[in-house]
């Protein structure tokens, strides 16, 4: 224990820092084996999930989860399913009013059996809709929210955007996990009459089977009934994607999850570990030639070696543990953070992951023991009077091995700054790329209900304002989702599966989206008309301009409507980049009156063109300003249609800052090794680095001698590196179909900036012997 402190005051910087490295490497480990876990365990927590499945079909390549509503009675009878249920697509966001205070939450839209189906609980006082059909049920934690520990069930509450009020909570249900693919918040049940049309695609159908077995079978059995009720001719194929797996299809809107880059966080877990125990190896490596005297004097003293060697092992695992404390503690500070919160998903704490706590432990008790099994046993290895003759370095064989892992180190660190580089451009790509409309000076917000009925007011105030080039009415926010609302129209032949965009005859100018054939929606559209880009045409070139489309709109007691397609659009960014939007069909469409009396007003959006060069911040100050004077209950927060790319890229913006986080961790973790290598290096050849300067030899070739040694390594690792980072890279932008090309630059790049700041390092450390007077550097050596 006395060597264990005496090397800890005469090398204290390269020991904490050493502490510190291990520290950051144990805590980077626990961190993304957390979200490992998150994502391993999407939809676990949903009964039954095992043999639960989510009906998805496709008419081409590409897979949809959005099905008509009445297909869950049909299905309902196939011999193998025990239980099937249906929801609408995704949680409408909006606002609700209990008393004079507004809630945000989402709304979903459910079967009666769908919480009892996943297995989620009403509360003691509640009732179901059964018993009252027109109520709401709301979420545990939403209900803490709105009402604290007063019992919500009967409460009045209003959804001011929709104009409805007095509506009744009848129950209270447990929360979802936040690792699955339901929001908590408000529900209500699917009435009656929803059931009835096969024209809305905008329902999500999940069923369970008495055996996963069956799969297969059940498949088989739900093509043939739909075909046997809607014609022979159909081209739609289905299949049952399991729960456990949905998270990572990407079909539906909550599919945000990413095989891939699991596995990418898995094994970078293990490499920080591979990382802080080469570094920590070759830190007692280091320590070997100066410690080699005392250990052979204890060995002459009467110690065996096997004490001898136990004694080391237990002082690296005494400081691997020291490490943990260390990591722990990061940790903790990790997690009182917002900012670094933002970085990983789900819950972190060590009691939710009992078992990860467990395995890090064992990994840095692995990594206290194997460090110092070669230097341990190398120490020991020769007899005391050799090496209390006088100094005494390592071997080639020992020398090599040192070398060897911090190579390795530096293969890492150059694999990760290409990746990081490559990730880079990516995100910059996805901020200013082309996206086919005017994202960039286009602010929007949703309307409040009051306002709704006062657009062509708010329209007339809106271009008064200097900066408005363009205004417009619409639903969809371009970009924002991969998922809007489905269509299918037509049959036989003449069949179309399609993304209805409900917009107003302004929107195209407003969105400055480019007409490519035929002409833009004009005033005299408003009995119905549509706009579709060049991927319907090229998907059915049946469509001819002004040729109407039939719209059967069943189950609403009105006439069916043909609108003309009056013209075609370029392609645009509909959805995300995951995805080709050159592929995806889209018609913008102009609701007729009639229509817009049974559907609702579904432009709620309000979306403006900013002049360029204007000042976007007071325009969007003087838009909020103009919308409260409506003296709207709601407030109204407009925002660019850039600022929702951060969202739409969630997932993978997390996840690039975790890789960064993880080449910060390995470059840190490096230049440690780096630094204290160079530190006992310079300390072992001071003799010899005051002979030179003696000899005539100036600083800066003092420099260049330990500089040049890191250089073989360095290149050697790029060589290695750089086909192991182009090939990780490419991987991941798979993940997207629009992505940057990998520039050539990026490699020279990546090994300019590694290498110069390894060797910044290495002249700093080294500088300090190199400039000492060589007399006192003989003088106690």
């Amino acid at each position: 224990m006395k060597a264990l402190f005496y090397y800890l005051r005469r090398y204290k910087t390269a020991t904490l820092l050493h502490l510190l490295g291990l520290s950051m490497a144990l805590a980077a480990f626990y961190l993304f084996m957390t979200q490992v876990e998150y994502n391993n365990t999407f939809n676990h927590s949903l009964k039954d999930y095992q043999r639960t499945y989510r009906v998805e079909s496709r008419e081409d390549s590409k897979w949809y989860p959005s099905l008509p509503a009445p297909l869950k009675e049909l299905w309902g009878q196939i011999p193998h399913i025990e239980e099937i249920t249906l929801n609408m697509c995704g949680a409408v966001p909006l606002n609700i009013k209990v008393g004079e205070n507004l809630f945000q939450t989402g709304l979903s839209t459910i079967d009666k059996n769908t919480l009892d189906f996943w297995g989620i609980h009403l509360l003691p006082g509640s009732n179901s809709w059964k018993e009252q059909p027109d109520g709401y049920i709301i979420s545990e934690s939403l209900a803490r929210q709105i009402f604290g520990t007063e019992n919500p069930v009967g409460k009045k509450f209003a959804i001011p955007q929709w104009n409805s009020e007095n509506l009744t909570i009848i129950g209270v249900c447990q929360d979802f996990a936040e690792n699955c693919s339901f929001e908590n918040g408000l529900f209500r049940c699917y009435q009656e009459n929803w059931f009835q049309s096969m024209t809305e695609w905008n329902n999500e159908i999940y069923l369970r089977l008495d055996n996963p077995e069956n799969k297969e079978q059940a498949e088989k059995e739900i093509g043939k009934l739909y075909k046997e009720r809607f014609g022979e001719e159909t081209k739609l194929q289905f299949r049952l994607i399991p729960m456990d797996r949905a998270y990572f299809e990407g079909s539906a809107y909550a599919d945000k999850g990413n095989e891939s880059l699991v596995y990418v966080l898995q094994a970078a877990s293990i490499f920080i570990l591979i990382i802080g125990l080469l570094n920590f190896t070759n830190f007692s490596l280091a320590q070997t030639p100066v410690r080699m005297r005392s250990i052979n004097t204890r060995k002459v003293m009467g110690s065996t070696t096997a004490s001898l060697r136990l004694g080391m092992i237990l002082e690296n695992v005494f400081w691997s543990v020291v490490a943990l404390i260390g990591a722990t503690l990061l940790i903790l500070l990790f997690q009182k953070s917002p900012e670094c919160m933002k970085l990983v998903s789900g819950n972190i704490s060590f009691q939710t992951h009992g078992g990860l706590v467990c395995i890090t432990l064992f990994a840095t008790l692995g990594i206290g023991v194997l460090s110092a099994l070669f230097s341990s046993w190398y120490a020991t290895s020769f007899p005391p009077a050799l090496v209390l003759k006088g100094s005494f370095g390592l071997s080639p064989r020992g020398k090599m091995l040192r070398w060897t892992m911090l190579t390795v180190q530096f293969i890492v660190a150059f694999v990760m700054t290409l990746y990081v580089l490559v990730m880079t451009g990516q995100t910059h790509y996805i901020f200013n790329a082309d996206y086919g409309f005017n994202k960039d000076e286009v602010l929007y917000a949703q309307l409040p209900y009051e306002a709704l009925s006062k657009k062509d007011y708010l329209r007339q105030e809106i271009t008064k304002l200097p900066f408005a080039e363009n205004c417009s009415f619409a639903e969809p926010v371009l970009g924002s989702t991969d998922g809007y609302m489905s269509w299918g129209r037509g049959s036989g032949e003449h069949n179309l599966s399609f993304f209805a965009l409900c917009v107003d005859e302004h929107f195209l100018k407003t969105m400055n989206i480019k007409i490519v054939e035929g002409r833009d929606f004009n005033q005299h559209d408003r009995q119905g008309a549509y706009i579709l880009n060049r991927a319907m045409i090229q998907k059915y070139p049946w469509i001819k301009l002004e040729q109407p489309i039939g719209l059967d709109i069943e189950g609403w007691g009105s006439e069916e409507s043909h609108y003309p397609v009056v013209g075609i659009c370029e392609n645009y960014k509909l959805t995300s980049m995951r995805n080709d939007n050159n592929t995806i069909p889209a018609a913008f469409i102009i609701m007729s009156p009639d229509m817009t009396v049974n559907w609702g007003d579904r432009n709620k959006n309000v979306f403006v063109r900013i002049t360029d060069g204007y000042d976007k911040l007071e325009a969007k100050k003087q838009l909020e300003q103009l919308i409260k004077q409506l003296n709207t209950e709601e407030t109204c927060e407009f925002r660019f249609l850039d600022e929702d790319l951060q969202i739409t890229y969630e997932e993978e913006f997390r996840f690039i800052a975790q890789v960064k986080l993880f080449a910060f961790i390995c470059i840190f973790i490096t230049l440690i090794g780096v630094f204290c290598l160079t530190l006992f290096e310079t300390e072992y050849r001071r003799k010899e680095i005051a002979i030179r300067k003696i000899m005539g030899s100036t600083v800066h070739e003092v420099l260049l001698l330990f500089a040049g040694r890191y250089l073989v390594p360095l290149l050697a690792a790029f060589v290695i590196a750089a086909p192991i980072g182009y090939y990780i890279s490419t991987k991941w932008l798979q993940n997207f179909a629009e992505h940057t090309p990998i520039y050539w630059w990026f490699f020279p790049l990546a090994f300019l900036m590694v290498s110069i700041v390894v060797l910044l390092t290495v002249v700093l450390q080294s500088g300090r012997v190199a400039t000492e007077n060589p007399v006192n550097s003989i003088k106690t050596e």
